[in-house]
Protein backbone atom coordinates (compact mmCIF):
# COMPACT_ATOMS: atom_id res chain seq x y z
CA UNK A 1 0.00 0.00 0.00
CA UNK A 2 1.41 3.29 -0.98
CA UNK A 3 0.99 6.86 0.45
CA UNK A 4 -1.66 7.71 -1.43
CA UNK A 5 -3.47 5.00 -0.80
CA UNK A 6 -2.99 5.60 2.91
CA UNK A 7 -4.01 9.31 3.10
CA UNK A 8 -7.50 7.88 1.21
CA UNK A 9 -8.50 5.32 3.91
CA UNK A 10 -7.93 8.27 6.52
CA UNK A 11 -9.73 10.62 4.71
CA UNK A 12 -12.74 8.23 4.50
CA UNK A 13 -12.49 7.30 8.23
CA UNK A 14 -12.60 10.85 9.28
CA UNK A 15 -15.33 11.83 7.04
CA UNK A 16 -17.13 8.44 9.33
CA UNK A 17 -16.63 10.58 12.55
CA UNK A 18 -17.72 14.10 11.58
CA UNK A 19 -20.96 12.04 9.70
CA UNK A 20 -21.69 10.02 13.15
CA UNK A 21 -21.71 12.96 15.08
CA UNK A 22 -25.31 14.83 15.56
CA UNK A 23 -25.36 18.38 13.96
CA UNK A 24 -27.12 21.08 16.42
CA UNK A 25 -29.88 22.87 15.07
CA UNK A 26 -28.50 26.12 13.43
CA UNK A 27 -27.91 28.70 15.90
CA UNK A 28 -28.07 26.89 19.26
CA UNK A 29 -24.37 26.63 19.81
CA UNK A 30 -24.27 30.83 20.17
CA UNK A 31 -27.60 30.92 22.03
CA UNK A 32 -26.07 28.30 24.69
CA UNK A 33 -22.78 30.52 24.65
CA UNK A 34 -24.46 33.36 25.15
CA UNK A 35 -26.47 31.99 28.10
CA UNK A 36 -23.58 30.36 29.76
CA UNK A 37 -21.49 33.69 29.68
CA UNK A 38 -24.51 35.57 31.03
CA UNK A 39 -24.90 32.99 34.03
CA UNK A 40 -21.23 33.42 34.82
CA UNK A 41 -21.30 36.66 34.84
CA UNK A 42 -24.31 37.21 37.39
CA UNK A 43 -22.52 34.49 39.24
CA UNK A 44 -19.68 36.32 39.87
CA UNK A 45 -21.24 39.99 40.03
CA UNK A 46 -23.46 38.26 42.85
CA UNK A 47 -20.08 36.61 44.73
CA UNK A 48 -18.58 39.96 44.79
CA UNK A 49 -21.22 41.99 45.35
CA UNK A 50 -21.69 40.36 48.57
CA UNK A 51 -18.19 40.18 49.71
CA UNK A 52 -18.18 43.58 49.46
CA UNK A 53 -21.53 44.24 51.31
CA UNK A 54 -19.98 42.57 54.71
CA UNK A 55 -17.06 44.44 54.12
CA UNK A 56 -18.98 47.83 54.23
CA UNK A 57 -20.85 46.17 56.78
CA UNK A 58 -17.82 45.57 59.35
CA UNK A 59 -16.07 48.71 58.17
CA UNK A 60 -19.73 50.74 59.41
CA UNK A 61 -19.89 48.90 62.48
CA UNK A 62 -16.14 49.72 63.47
CA UNK A 63 -16.10 53.31 62.51
CA UNK A 64 -20.05 53.55 64.21
CA UNK A 65 -18.35 51.75 67.60
CA UNK A 66 -15.78 54.29 67.40
CA UNK A 67 -17.36 57.31 66.95
CA UNK A 68 -17.40 59.14 70.17
CA UNK A 69 -20.27 60.51 70.80
CA UNK A 70 -20.94 63.97 71.50
CA UNK A 71 -20.21 65.40 74.93
CA UNK A 72 -22.70 66.26 77.66
CA UNK A 73 -21.31 69.65 77.58
CA UNK A 74 -18.86 71.81 75.11
CA UNK A 75 -15.40 71.20 76.02
CA UNK A 76 -13.60 73.65 77.64
CA UNK A 77 -16.76 74.82 79.48
CA UNK A 78 -17.47 74.68 83.16
CA UNK A 79 -17.08 71.33 84.06
CA UNK A 80 -19.39 69.01 85.34
CA UNK A 81 -19.97 65.02 86.87
CA UNK A 82 -22.09 62.72 85.01
CA UNK A 83 -25.06 60.73 86.61
CA UNK A 84 -23.72 57.74 85.60
CA UNK A 85 -20.43 56.33 84.99
CA UNK A 86 -19.29 53.84 82.72
CA UNK A 87 -16.43 51.71 81.91
CA UNK A 88 -13.50 51.90 79.69
CA UNK A 89 -12.32 50.40 76.67
CA UNK A 90 -8.71 49.11 76.27
CA UNK A 91 -9.11 50.94 72.50
CA UNK A 92 -9.83 54.07 73.74
CA UNK A 93 -7.55 56.42 72.10
CA UNK A 94 -4.49 58.43 73.78
CA UNK A 95 -5.13 62.53 73.77
CA UNK A 96 -4.64 65.73 75.84
CA UNK A 97 -7.89 66.31 76.60
CA UNK A 98 -7.71 69.96 76.21
CA UNK A 99 -9.97 70.58 79.32
CA UNK A 100 -10.27 69.97 83.16
CA UNK A 101 -10.65 66.16 84.70
CA UNK A 102 -13.23 65.22 87.07
CA UNK A 103 -11.57 61.40 87.75
CA UNK A 104 -8.93 59.34 86.70
CA UNK A 105 -8.14 55.80 87.58
CA UNK A 106 -5.02 53.62 86.74
CA UNK A 107 -5.88 50.96 83.65
CA UNK A 108 -4.06 49.02 80.65
CA UNK A 109 -4.56 50.35 76.90
CA UNK A 110 -4.10 47.68 74.56
CA UNK A 111 -2.05 47.94 71.76
CA UNK A 112 -1.39 45.61 68.76
CA UNK A 113 1.13 43.28 70.91
CA UNK A 114 -0.51 43.68 73.92
CA UNK A 115 -1.29 45.31 77.36
CA UNK A 116 0.50 48.32 78.34
CA UNK A 117 -0.02 50.81 81.74
CA UNK A 118 -2.08 53.61 81.02
CA UNK A 119 -4.35 56.56 82.72
CA UNK A 120 -7.77 56.49 82.08
CA UNK A 121 -9.63 59.95 82.62
CA UNK A 122 -13.19 61.59 82.86
CA UNK A 123 -12.87 65.24 81.46
CA UNK A 124 -15.30 67.88 82.16
CA UNK A 125 -17.58 67.32 79.79
CA UNK A 126 -18.50 63.85 79.95
CA UNK A 127 -15.48 62.31 77.71
CA UNK A 128 -13.34 59.23 78.75
CA UNK A 129 -10.14 58.53 77.20
CA UNK A 130 -6.83 57.88 77.88
CA UNK A 131 -3.83 60.16 79.19
CA UNK A 132 -0.78 61.07 77.11
CA UNK A 133 1.18 60.57 79.86
CA UNK A 134 4.93 59.76 78.90
CA UNK A 135 7.01 56.90 80.72
CA UNK A 136 3.97 55.70 82.99
CA UNK A 137 4.93 52.95 84.44
CA UNK A 138 1.96 51.66 85.87
CA UNK A 139 2.25 51.06 89.77
CA UNK A 140 1.07 52.22 92.78
CA UNK A 141 -1.09 55.11 91.92
CA UNK A 142 -2.18 57.64 89.94
CA UNK A 143 -4.09 61.05 91.68
CA UNK A 144 -5.76 64.17 90.34
CA UNK A 145 -5.40 67.66 91.70
CA UNK A 146 -8.48 69.08 93.39
CA UNK A 147 -8.79 71.60 90.94
CA UNK A 148 -8.77 68.62 87.68
CA UNK A 149 -5.96 70.77 85.98
CA UNK A 150 -3.28 68.24 86.93
CA UNK A 151 -2.64 64.21 86.79
CA UNK A 152 0.50 62.42 88.60
CA UNK A 153 1.72 59.47 88.33
CA UNK A 154 5.26 57.35 89.00
CA UNK A 155 6.94 57.66 85.82
CA UNK A 156 9.89 54.78 84.65
CA UNK A 157 13.54 55.21 84.12
CA UNK A 158 16.95 53.57 84.10
CA UNK A 159 18.34 53.42 87.37
CA UNK A 160 22.30 53.79 88.09
CA UNK A 161 22.39 49.81 88.54
CA UNK A 162 20.65 46.56 87.94
CA UNK A 163 16.95 47.23 87.72
CA UNK A 164 14.81 45.46 89.98
CA UNK A 165 11.67 44.35 87.92
CA UNK A 166 11.48 40.33 90.07
CA UNK A 167 8.75 41.62 91.91
CA UNK A 168 5.91 41.68 89.54
CA UNK A 169 6.65 45.56 87.59
CA UNK A 170 7.90 44.94 84.38
CA UNK A 171 9.68 48.85 84.51
CA UNK A 172 11.52 49.92 87.34
CA UNK A 173 10.17 53.27 88.53
CA UNK A 174 12.68 56.57 89.01
CA UNK A 175 10.66 59.21 88.90
CA UNK A 176 7.30 60.93 89.45
CA UNK A 177 5.85 62.89 86.62
CA UNK A 178 2.97 65.23 86.40
CA UNK A 179 0.72 66.25 83.35
CA UNK A 180 -1.34 69.53 82.94
CA UNK A 181 -4.37 68.25 81.00
CA UNK A 182 -5.71 71.58 79.72
CA UNK A 183 -1.97 71.92 77.58
CA UNK A 184 -0.27 68.77 77.78
CA UNK A 185 2.63 69.84 79.62
CA UNK A 186 4.84 67.67 81.61
CA UNK A 187 6.54 68.45 84.85
CA UNK A 188 9.19 65.42 85.36
CA UNK A 189 11.40 64.87 88.40
CA UNK A 190 13.90 61.65 88.76
CA UNK A 191 15.29 60.57 92.16
CA UNK A 192 18.77 58.80 92.56
CA UNK A 193 18.68 55.63 92.57
CA UNK A 194 20.87 52.30 92.48
CA UNK A 195 17.77 49.75 91.75
CA UNK A 196 14.60 52.05 91.52
CA UNK A 197 11.99 52.91 93.78
CA UNK A 198 9.02 51.36 95.35
CA UNK A 199 6.17 53.92 95.61
CA UNK A 200 4.32 53.94 98.83
CA UNK A 201 2.29 57.56 98.93
CA UNK A 202 1.28 59.81 96.11
CA UNK A 203 -1.41 62.52 97.40
CA UNK A 204 -2.29 66.12 96.12
CA UNK A 205 -2.28 68.41 99.62
CA UNK A 206 -3.67 71.24 97.15
CA UNK A 207 -4.08 72.18 93.31
CA UNK A 208 -0.54 73.04 93.01
CA UNK A 209 1.41 70.93 95.89
CA UNK A 210 1.91 67.05 95.40
CA UNK A 211 3.44 65.30 98.43
CA UNK A 212 5.04 61.61 98.25
CA UNK A 213 7.22 58.74 99.38
CA UNK A 214 8.99 56.18 98.18
CA UNK A 215 11.77 53.03 99.12
CA UNK A 216 14.94 52.19 97.70
CA UNK A 217 15.24 48.79 96.44
CA UNK A 218 18.33 46.91 98.44
CA UNK A 219 18.82 44.72 95.16
CA UNK A 220 18.48 44.33 91.79
CA UNK A 221 17.24 41.70 89.24
CA UNK A 222 20.84 39.78 89.72
CA UNK A 223 20.96 40.23 93.66
CA UNK A 224 20.62 37.98 96.46
CA UNK A 225 16.70 36.84 96.01
CA UNK A 226 16.49 37.78 100.19
CA UNK A 227 17.61 41.32 99.22
CA UNK A 228 15.86 41.75 96.42
CA UNK A 229 12.48 42.02 98.78
CA UNK A 230 14.36 44.44 101.23
CA UNK A 231 13.91 48.28 100.39
CA UNK A 232 15.18 51.65 102.78
CA UNK A 233 12.81 54.60 103.01
CA UNK A 234 13.52 58.02 101.33
CA UNK A 235 12.68 61.02 102.86
CA UNK A 236 9.40 62.53 101.76
CA UNK A 237 8.97 65.27 99.75
CA UNK A 238 6.70 68.28 98.92
CA UNK A 239 6.93 69.62 95.54
CA UNK A 240 5.36 72.75 94.63
CA UNK A 241 4.97 71.97 90.99
CA UNK A 242 3.76 76.14 90.07
CA UNK A 243 7.16 76.79 90.73
CA UNK A 244 10.88 76.31 89.36
CA UNK A 245 12.53 73.86 90.96
CA UNK A 246 11.91 69.98 91.92
CA UNK A 247 10.80 68.34 95.05
CA UNK A 248 12.40 69.58 98.25
CA UNK A 249 12.33 67.40 102.22
CA UNK A 250 8.88 67.42 103.43
CA UNK A 251 10.40 67.55 107.01
CA UNK A 252 7.74 64.60 108.16
CA UNK A 253 8.64 60.63 108.97
CA UNK A 254 7.86 58.54 105.75
CA UNK A 255 4.51 59.40 104.20
CA UNK A 256 2.27 56.10 103.78
CA UNK A 257 -0.61 54.84 101.41
CA UNK A 258 -2.91 55.93 104.36
CA UNK A 259 -1.69 59.52 104.52
CA UNK A 260 -3.44 62.37 104.17
CA UNK A 261 -3.37 65.90 103.54
CA UNK A 262 -4.90 69.23 102.87
CA UNK A 263 -3.55 72.47 102.61
CA UNK A 264 -0.82 72.57 105.28
CA UNK A 265 -2.40 69.73 107.05
CA UNK A 266 -0.45 66.51 106.65
CA UNK A 267 -2.08 63.38 108.78
CA UNK A 268 0.74 60.56 109.07
CA UNK A 269 -0.62 57.51 111.02
CA UNK A 270 -1.95 58.94 114.45
CA UNK A 271 0.55 62.34 113.93
CA UNK A 272 -1.15 65.31 112.29
CA UNK A 273 2.00 67.89 110.67
CA UNK A 274 1.76 71.18 109.96
CA UNK A 275 3.65 72.53 107.21
CA UNK A 276 3.36 76.12 107.54
CA UNK A 277 4.52 75.86 110.93
CA UNK A 278 6.52 72.95 111.56
CA UNK A 279 4.26 71.61 114.30
CA UNK A 280 3.50 67.81 115.23
CA UNK A 281 0.48 67.16 117.29
CA UNK A 282 -0.12 63.22 118.48
CA UNK A 283 -3.50 61.94 118.22
CA UNK A 284 -5.26 60.15 120.77
CA UNK A 285 -6.83 57.61 118.15
CA UNK A 286 -7.00 56.65 114.24
CA UNK A 287 -9.41 53.93 112.34
CA UNK A 288 -7.55 51.25 110.87
CA UNK A 289 -8.18 52.10 107.19
CA UNK A 290 -6.31 54.82 105.16
CA UNK A 291 -6.39 56.50 102.03
CA UNK A 292 -5.50 53.96 99.49
CA UNK A 293 -7.08 50.92 99.87
CA UNK A 294 -7.90 48.42 97.65
CA UNK A 295 -11.13 49.95 96.51
CA UNK A 296 -9.45 53.67 96.34
CA UNK A 297 -10.00 56.21 98.75
CA UNK A 298 -10.78 55.17 102.77
CA UNK A 299 -10.54 58.57 104.50
CA UNK A 300 -11.03 62.29 104.01
CA UNK A 301 -9.39 65.35 105.51
CA UNK A 302 -10.95 68.36 105.74
CA UNK A 303 -8.92 71.72 105.75
CA UNK A 304 -10.86 72.75 108.60
CA UNK A 305 -9.37 69.45 110.61
CA UNK A 306 -11.92 67.62 109.96
CA UNK A 307 -11.33 63.49 109.28
CA UNK A 308 -14.04 61.46 107.84
CA UNK A 309 -12.65 57.45 107.36
CA UNK A 310 -13.86 54.10 107.17
CA UNK A 311 -14.24 52.82 110.80
CA UNK A 312 -12.30 53.63 113.60
CA UNK A 313 -11.13 52.76 116.75
CA UNK A 314 -14.58 50.57 117.70
CA UNK A 315 -15.37 50.43 114.21
CA UNK A 316 -12.41 48.66 112.81
CA UNK A 317 -13.76 45.78 111.81
CA UNK A 318 -17.60 46.91 111.58
CA UNK A 319 -19.79 45.02 109.10
CA UNK A 320 -21.26 46.36 107.51
CA UNK A 321 -19.09 49.46 107.06
CA UNK A 322 -19.24 52.24 109.31
CA UNK A 323 -17.97 56.29 109.00
CA UNK A 324 -16.87 57.93 111.42
CA UNK A 325 -15.97 61.67 111.62
CA UNK A 326 -13.16 63.33 113.91
CA UNK A 327 -12.27 66.61 114.43
CA UNK A 328 -8.23 66.71 114.97
CA UNK A 329 -8.13 70.43 115.89
CA UNK A 330 -10.31 69.64 118.98
CA UNK A 331 -8.79 69.76 122.92
CA UNK A 332 -10.04 66.08 122.99
CA UNK A 333 -10.19 64.12 119.47
CA UNK A 334 -13.51 62.06 119.82
CA UNK A 335 -15.07 59.95 116.95
CA UNK A 336 -18.55 59.50 115.98
CA UNK A 337 -20.32 57.35 114.16
CA UNK A 338 -22.28 58.87 111.11
CA UNK A 339 -25.94 57.37 110.63
CA UNK A 340 -26.90 56.23 107.33
CA UNK A 341 -23.40 55.04 106.18
CA UNK A 342 -24.08 51.08 105.86
CA UNK A 343 -22.22 49.15 102.84
CA UNK A 344 -19.82 52.31 102.23
CA UNK A 345 -17.10 51.38 100.69
CA UNK A 346 -15.17 54.98 100.40
CA UNK A 347 -15.31 58.32 101.66
CA UNK A 348 -14.70 60.40 98.99
CA UNK A 349 -15.07 64.12 100.17
CA UNK A 350 -17.93 66.68 100.81
CA UNK A 351 -20.37 68.38 99.07
CA UNK A 352 -21.43 71.80 100.90
CA UNK A 353 -22.33 69.85 104.54
CA UNK A 354 -22.99 66.75 103.17
CA UNK A 355 -20.47 63.53 103.15
CA UNK A 356 -19.68 62.20 99.82
CA UNK A 357 -19.33 57.70 100.81
CA UNK A 358 -19.21 55.37 97.91
CA UNK A 359 -22.04 52.33 98.87
CA UNK A 360 -23.14 49.18 97.57
CA UNK A 361 -26.83 49.63 98.08
CA UNK A 362 -27.81 45.93 97.17
CA UNK A 363 -24.52 43.99 99.23
CA UNK A 364 -24.21 42.75 95.68
CA UNK A 365 -21.05 43.64 94.91
CA UNK A 366 -22.79 44.49 91.17
CA UNK A 367 -23.86 48.29 91.87
CA UNK A 368 -22.48 50.92 93.48
CA UNK A 369 -23.80 54.89 94.03
CA UNK A 370 -21.67 57.92 95.22
CA UNK A 371 -24.09 59.56 97.66
CA UNK A 372 -24.14 62.93 99.59
CA UNK A 373 -24.90 62.12 103.28
CA UNK A 374 -26.39 64.15 105.38
CA UNK A 375 -24.31 63.34 108.70
CA UNK A 376 -26.87 64.60 111.62
CA UNK A 377 -29.67 62.31 110.78
CA UNK A 378 -28.42 59.85 108.05
CA UNK A 379 -30.29 61.21 104.91
CA UNK A 380 -28.72 60.77 101.42
CA UNK A 381 -29.27 61.93 97.41
CA UNK A 382 -27.53 59.69 95.17
CA UNK A 383 -25.13 62.16 93.14
CA UNK A 384 -24.26 58.99 90.45
CA UNK A 385 -23.92 55.67 89.92
CA UNK A 386 -22.17 52.83 88.21
CA UNK A 387 -21.05 49.33 88.27
CA UNK A 388 -18.11 47.98 89.90
CA UNK A 389 -15.40 49.73 88.33
CA UNK A 390 -16.71 52.75 89.57
CA UNK A 391 -14.41 51.68 92.68
CA UNK A 392 -11.05 52.50 90.48
CA UNK A 393 -12.18 56.16 89.77
CA UNK A 394 -10.01 58.83 92.05
CA UNK A 395 -12.09 61.53 91.96
CA UNK A 396 -10.86 65.64 91.61
CA UNK A 397 -12.38 66.33 95.02
CA UNK A 398 -13.23 70.46 94.28
CA UNK A 399 -14.76 68.99 91.15
CA UNK A 400 -16.65 66.63 92.97
CA UNK A 401 -17.65 69.33 95.69
CA UNK A 402 -18.89 71.63 93.57
CA UNK A 403 -19.50 70.55 90.02
CA UNK A 404 -23.41 70.44 88.22
CA UNK A 405 -24.64 66.55 87.68
CA UNK A 406 -25.43 65.75 83.98
CA UNK A 407 -26.52 63.08 81.77
CA UNK A 408 -23.94 60.62 81.74
CA UNK A 409 -22.58 60.03 78.00
CA UNK A 410 -21.46 56.19 77.32
CA UNK A 411 -17.90 56.40 75.84
CA UNK A 412 -17.54 54.31 72.40
CA UNK A 413 -16.33 51.14 72.28
CA UNK A 414 -13.97 50.71 69.55
CA UNK A 415 -13.55 46.60 68.42
CA UNK A 416 -10.18 45.25 68.48
CA UNK A 417 -8.22 46.25 65.26
CA UNK A 418 -6.84 42.60 65.39
CA UNK A 419 -10.20 41.14 64.93
CA UNK A 420 -11.40 43.64 62.40
CA UNK A 421 -8.41 42.70 60.65
CA UNK A 422 -8.77 39.20 60.65
CA UNK A 423 -12.46 39.54 59.47
CA UNK A 424 -11.84 41.74 56.65
CA UNK A 425 -9.03 38.73 55.35
CA UNK A 426 -11.28 36.32 56.38
CA UNK A 427 -14.09 38.35 53.79
CA UNK A 428 -11.37 38.94 51.46
CA UNK A 429 -10.20 35.31 50.98
CA UNK A 430 -13.62 33.72 50.85
CA UNK A 431 -14.95 36.37 48.43
CA UNK A 432 -12.23 35.61 46.27
CA UNK A 433 -12.38 31.53 46.97
CA UNK A 434 -16.71 31.96 46.29
CA UNK A 435 -15.47 33.39 42.66
CA UNK A 436 -12.79 30.68 41.98
CA UNK A 437 -15.30 27.85 42.88
CA UNK A 438 -18.48 29.53 40.60
CA UNK A 439 -16.32 30.40 37.52
CA UNK A 440 -15.03 26.81 37.65
CA UNK A 441 -17.91 24.84 38.11
CA UNK A 442 -20.57 26.87 35.91
CA UNK A 443 -21.34 24.90 32.91
CA UNK A 444 -22.48 25.85 29.15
Amino acid sequence: MDLQQELAGLGRAADDVVHGVATPPSGDLWTRGERWRRRRRRGTVLVAATGVVLVAALSLVTVERAAPPPPAVSPGSTPTLPDRVYAVSPWLPIEVPGEQVVAVRLTERSTWTGEVPAIAVLTGSGRYLHLDAPDISGQDSTVVSPDGRRVAYWASGEPRGTPRTNGGQVVPVTGVAVVDVVTGDVERHDFETEHGLGPSALVWADSDTLLGGQTQWVAGDDGPAFDQGMATFDPSWRWDVDRRGGPSDLGTRELDSFAEASGNQVLVGRRLHDLASGDVRRLPLRGGTGSSGFSGSNAFLREDGLLAQLGGRRWVDAVPNVVTLSDLRAPEVVQEAVPGTTRTWQVLGWRDEDLLTTRDPDGLYDRFEVVAVDVTDGTSEVLLEGDDDLLGWVWATDLLATARVVDGVAPPTPMDPREVLGLGVTLLVVTVAGLVVWRRRVEP
